[in-house]
């Protein structure tokens, strides 16, 4: 008799789709769909590649910064100085992890704040990797490293701190060094999208976000970059 033979998982890809400042399409209010909506709407429930393989794809939609059930006054300041930003980050960061398989694709699309917002996540992926759901205990201590790295504080990086409080260093798992497979956005902002010129009332607020690391990544295998015909 042959041996029985279980399938394992269907190969993913998980794409994370991240809207602008005040655009929310998860809404009974009227509202105009974006590039990124429109994304997150076209997409097919799973594609097939080259090589003739099926993946599924999972989608993720994040409203931009500025939405949902906040004051008038909340809403503005979400607008002009980026608040908010962190918690779509961590959100977006939580949904991988929560779905997350070795030889899973990853793919970002986002527009505006939301293309800040990929970035920032692509960027999170590649100097930490994909936390198993039972290291997200971990979290607020490796993110907390993370962002002393990123501030250029030699005190402790994220690996110092695996290696100080685990015992060695998490490179070795196949969740800590994993490709982005495609990063694209529309309208990014250099950083969160604030003036440069009112220094004085905005650089406290820059300062809580200058960890997020923004910048191209060598494990991020296609970028682009695109200007909106219409937002």
């Amino acid at each position: 008799m042959g041996t029985k033979v279980t399938a394992g998982p269907a190969p993913k890809r998980l794409i994370v789709c991240c809207d602008g400042t005040w655009a929310n399409s998860a809404t009974a209010k009227p509202n105009i769909p974006s590039n990124v909506t429109q994304i997150c709407r076209s997409l097919a429930r799973s594609g097939i590649a080259e090589d003739g393989k099926v993946w599924q794809q999972i989608i993720y939609y994040d409203a931009g910064v500025g939405t949902g059930d906040l004051s008038k006054l909340e809403r503005l300041k979400q607008a002009a100085l980026g608040r908010g930003l962190n918690v779509n980050v961590i959100a977006a960061y939580n949904f991988l992890v929560n779905n997350y398989v070795q030889g899973d694709e990853l793919f970002f699309f986002g527009f505006s704040r939301g293309a800040y917002s990929v970035r920032a996540i692509a960027g999170l992926v590649c100097e930490i990797g994909i936390l198993a759901p039972y290291e997200m205990l971990l979290f607020p201590q490796i993110y907390a490293a993370h962002r002393r790295t990123l501030m250029q504080d030699p005190l402790l990086s994220v690996d110092g701190w695996w290696a100080k409080n685990i015992g060695h260093l998490r490179y070795r798992s196949p969740r800590a060094n994993v490709p982005v497979k495609c990063c694209a956005v529309w309208d990014t902002v250099g950083a969160l999208g604030l003036p440069s010129e009112r220094k004085k009332l905005t650089n406290h607020y820059r300062k809580s976000y200058l960890f997020h690391k923004t910048a191209l990544h060598p494990r991020t295998i296609l970028n682009f970059h695109c200007v909106s015909i219409r937002k």
